[in-house]
């Protein structure tokens, strides 16, 4: 079961992740421990029996609808859901390769009805090929398509609807894109399906000239813990990820950052939410 802080695994945190006493679970990308040696999965073994796990992924490439049948990393994948029974499996809504070529990249897809359709499709053959219910991310898209004609908001409505997946809710992800495209993060967080919000990525970005990247490089802004304190405030506490892949400080400031999170959890963790309380089981 997941719940509270989580932070998403690295190997700079190998060595002292143990010692955060805020960490309650460990996200894995699971990508990483799939496509080396033979025996690289077994290297998952002392964190799970330390902490709960969720597999987190950027490979199914859920918006590639010319893949038909299993590819060997859904396979991968489905050895090691047998193997470790993660809480959670996660991945993203986009397309990151096309008829099985992969780009190395995670793209936005066009949000209309016929991608839906298509959309809907994948993910419950993955689901079903796996056995285990998917929760899919919001991902920044610094381009949009001409024929766009549902906003990100009703697309995952109608998605979680449809298939009975989860929603994990990047809330820098969501910020990046207000920013850049010049919305309201708050009424872009409130338009999203909460209900179907199983799980919380935080993070910090970076300014490249007048554009704003998701980087996972920097402190989480005043301005994403205030979207995961609106979240909070409707929905109960729901687990939650610290992100930070790039440019890795002091095991102190990483502690640091775990537990302005941690505050702001605790801070809704009880009243009249507590009965709304978010666990992943």
């Amino acid at each position: 079961m997941l719940s509270g802080v989580g932070v998403s695994l690295r190997p700079p945190f190998e060595a002292y992740v143990h010692n955060w006493d805020q960490v309650s679970w460990l996200e894995v990308l699971i990508d990483n421990f799939l496509m080396r040696s033979s025996d690289a999965l077994s290297r998952l073994r002392p964190y799970a029996e330390l902490y709960p796990l969720a597999f987190h992924s950027v490979s199914l490439s859920v918006g590639d609808f010319l893949v038909k049948r299993p590819s060997p990393f859904l396979r991968q994948l489905r050895r090691a859901v047998c193997e470790y029974q993660p809480t959670v499996v996660s991945d993203h809504v986009c397309w990151s390769s096309y008829g099985g070529c992969y780009v190395h990249d995670l793209l936005p897809l066009p949000r209309t009805p016929t991608e839906l359709e298509r959309l809907v499709e994948r993910v419950d053959y993955i689901q079903e090929f796996l056995g285990v219910p998917l929760i899919l991310e919001n991902i920044t898209a610094y381009a949009a398509y001409e024929v766009d004609c549902m906003s990100e908001g009703e697309f995952f409505t109608e998605l979680t609807q449809r298939t009975g997946c989860g929603v994990l809710l990047d809330l820098h992800n969501l910020w990046v894109n207000a920013r850049n495209w010049g919305s309201d993060s708050m009424q872009d967080l409130l338009a999203m399906p909460l209900h179907a919000v199983k799980q919380v990525h935080v993070a910090g970005g970076e300014m490249r000239g007048q554009l704003c990247v998701d980087s996972h490089s920097s402190r989480v802004s005043d301005d994403i813990l205030a979207l995961f304190g609106e979240l909070c405030m409707r929905c109960g506490p729901t687990p939650v990820c610290l992100e930070w892949d790039r440019e890795i400080p002091d095991p102190k400031i990483l502690e640091t950052e775990l537990q302005r999170i941690a505050n702001v959890l605790q801070r809704y963790s009880h009243g009249k939410n507590s009965s709304l309380a978010r666990t992943v089981s």
